[in-house]
């Protein structure tokens, strides 16, 4: 994950540098190398997989309260190192929420009301009958997965990949599935009232009266 900076005093950056390598915290990336360019320099960090907030837009406050006491205990830690490290650029961009791995659990039946895992990995994940009402499943990753029976609504899954997932029966009133990609799901049955279906991807979907979209 490079971070790069158009100035030609790289030399003066490397005592700031050099204070990156001592940094050893599970949620900040780690540093890899850094490098002069053309035009400035640029430090390499370990990739952090998620999304920034800023991509996630609005949270409820029960979230807002989590992502800052994460953001205060990162604080902390630095504050603590000897000399202290301030932070001078904390922005949603910058605030990374991690993704949550599930593939291949069997989470049948299971309660998710207001549960928040961004940009979650759930491939072939049974979760029939799972209640997901309000649950945030921006970017989740459900390809494959079994979800019949399963509740969503009023749940954010915008941009969520449920290509050929079985959403029979599902419920989805009120959810937002707005840029989803719902290609070749089975919707059969669903129930798709007041769901948002701006920019979502249909293409070769089973719909709730047994059709398939063009």
């Amino acid at each position: 994950m490079p971070d790069c900076h158009s100035s030609p005093d790289y030399a003066n950056y490397l005592p700031e540098i050099d204070r990156l390598q001592q940094i050893d915290h599970l949620n900040i990336p780690r540093y890899l190398h850094s490098l002069a360019t053309p035009t400035g320099f640029c430090v390499v960090r370990a990739y952090q997989p998620g999304i920034s907030l800023a991509e996630i837009g609005e949270l409820p406050p029960s979230d807002l309260k989590l992502v800052a006491a994460a953001v205060l205990e990162i604080l902390k830690y630095l504050h603590q190192l000897m000399p202290a490290i301030l932070h001078q650029n904390i922005k949603p961009e910058n605030i990374i929420v991690n993704d949550a791995d599930l593939s291949g659990a069997n989470l049948t039946g299971t309660n998710f009301d207001r549960a928040a895992v961004y940009g979650a990995k759930s491939i072939g994940t049974n979760l029939v009958g799972a209640n997901l009402d309000r649950a945030k499943l921006v970017y989740a990753k459900l390809k494959g997965a079994v979800v019949r029976n399963t509740n969503f609504s009023n749940a954010d899954l915008r941009f969520a990949e449920l290509q050929q997932v079985d959403l029979t029966n599902a419920n989805f009133t009120g959810a937002d599935l707005s840029n989803a990609d719902l290609s070749y799901a089975n919707l059969r049955h669903a129930i798709l009232t007041g769901t948002k279906l701006d920019g979502a991807s249909l293409t070769g979907a089973t719909m709730p009266d047994g059709s398939t979209h063009p």
